[in-house]
């Protein structure tokens, strides 16, 4: 398992429902019913986390509230249809959306629940709300901006020698779109020059990786859900040609990329667990304002910085210290 350290900065259908939880204002027989989209460790910290909150709040496990937990694993029709079960059940008091495209698909005329969305970096680009403030249209939900201005800074600060990235990110995704359009800005801005390698779906990030070899210095992985759940065919391609790879979450950075910007998302999941707690209270949804974090967690995986020969710099004004 690799060591990291932590820099503070600013398709198969896989059904799990429990008895869950109570409170003033839930109904017998409610359900807190979440798409997962799609199997990450820091997807399962966020639902861990919105059942610790939600407990705290008074919704304990084993009352009148079950959780209705769905997978489909980043499967667009599995997914349609866990969306079309959820908004059909008049049992689901909440519906919650993991990631991006995990939280779109509720978006529907007959959707009569209110909506929760979680981890998009851009839920004004995604129309998932209009306002941060003030939402409306019953949904709300919790945002992970991700600072890949922060990691590519980071990223030539440690290796000035990179001065071309191989950027890839889902075409189509809105927080992928919008992550893409930041790093590009911010590159340019440094006078770094990209090469783009979008990808369609998850299964494309090896043949991607691959169009970046001899062509770039590093690779960035924007930070979308589908990029990120397919981040081990990069990183796979990257090892093999001595690349770095940065960006996307601490997904990444687990499995091998050099750093990556990101958050504990159990902490941002009892965000969620806490807004989903005043709509079972009696709350409208867009009434609640969008969280936004204040802080990011950027990591740094000390085996590879190793492996690469790299050192961060005395003067890289960070703070190395566990992975936490």
């Amino acid at each position: 398992m690799n060591r990291t350290a932590a820099i503070l900065g600013a398709g198969a259908l896989a059904l799990s429902a429990v008895s869950g939880c109570s409170g003033d204002g839930a109904e017998a027989g409610s359900k807190v019913c979440v798409n997962e989209y799609v199997t990450l460790p820091i997807l399962e910290d966020a639902v861990d986390g919105i059942r610790s909150a939600l407990e705290e709040e008074g919704y304990a496990d084993g009352d009148e509230v079950e959780y209705d937990i769905r997978n489909p694993e980043g499967d667009a029709s599995t997914q349609q249809t866990i969306a079309s079960q959820f908004i059909g059940d008049s049992d689901c008091a909440v519906l919650v959306g993991l990631t991006t495209p995990g939280s779109q698909v509720f978006l529907q005329p007959n959707r009569e629940a209110p909506l929760v969305f979680f981890a998009s970096s851009a839920p004004l680009e995604a129309k998932l709300v209009d306002n941060l403030e003030k939402p409306g249209g019953d949904v709300t939900g919790v945002s992970d901006p991700l600072p890949v201005e922060l990691e590519l800074e980071a990223m030539i600060a440690i290796d000035p020698d990179v001065k071309t990235v191989g950027l890839v990110w889902k075409n189509g995704d809105a927080s992928g779109d919008a992550l893409a359009a930041r790093a590009k800005a911010a590159a340019d801005d440094l006078g770094i020059e990209v090469v783009e390698a979008p990808i369609s779906n998850a299964s494309d990030t090896t043949q991607s990786a691959l169009s970046l070899v001899d062509r770039v210095d590093a690779i960035q992985v924007a930070g979308d859900g589908p990029t990120v759940s397919g981040v081990g065919g990069i990183l796979k391609v990257a090892q093999e040609h001595d690349l770095p790879v940065f960006g996307g979450t601490t997904e990444s950075v687990d499995q091998g990329a050099l750093l990556a910007g990101a958050y504990d998302y159990g902490v941002l999941g009892e965000e969620a667990g806490r807004i989903i707690a005043q709509i079972l209270d009696g709350e409208e949804a867009g009434e609640i304002p969008v969280y936004v974090p204040d802080e990011t967690r950027m990591r740094i995986n000390e085996d590879v910085l190793a492996d690469l020969g790299l050192e961060v710099p005395d003067d890289l004004d960070v703070d190395l210290g566990p992975a936490g």
